[in-house]
């Protein structure tokens, strides 16, 4: 046996083997910390959900014109995500309104686009408060462009 070896049955030889084994473990876990640290920093407050769905809402729901009654509720925190309640009236496949429906939308931050977790999210949305959401409805933009003339 080469000297400063010792046969891997002795106590040093499995103690610097289990120092080995900790320092990498110790290594690894520091590199995934540094990681994922932006974006958690970024799920810590509440996301501006009206803005990221204005943004969005293209990606949410088809016929943005057709969108009515619309209105939403606070952001409520699950695990890594930041879920948001929206209730509104929109036409279906078949060009005819379909009533008011809950839709759970989830918001990940600026990493990733939101996206609908649930289509008819009645039973997880039934005792969050709204309040009225005038910018996601299609006559929103309408008015808009009424009330400035053309120059």
């Amino acid at each position: 046996m080469p000297p400063g070896r010792f046969p891997p049955s002795s106590s040093a030889g499995r103690l610097g083997l289990k120092i080995a084994i900790l320092k990498i473990a110790i290594l690894f876990s520091l590199g995934l910390a540094g990681c994922s640290s932006g974006s958690r920093e970024q799920l810590d407050l509440p996301p501006n959900a009206r803005g990221i769905i204005i943004a969005n809402k293209s990606l949410l729901w088809r016929d943005l014109e057709s969108i009515r009654n619309a209105s939403i509720a606070a952001p409520l925190r699950h695990v890594d995500v930041w879920r948001v309640c929206v209730r509104l009236d929109t036409k279906g496949a078949f060009g005819v309104y379909t009533g008011e429906r809950d839709y759970l939308v989830a918001i990940y931050g600026v990493s990733r686009p939101p996206e609908l977790v649930m289509e008819d999210a009645a039973l997880s949305c039934a005792a969050q408060p709204r309040v009225p959401f005038p910018e996601l409805e299609g006559s929103y933009l309408q008015k808009d462009k009424k009330a400035k003339p053309a120059k």
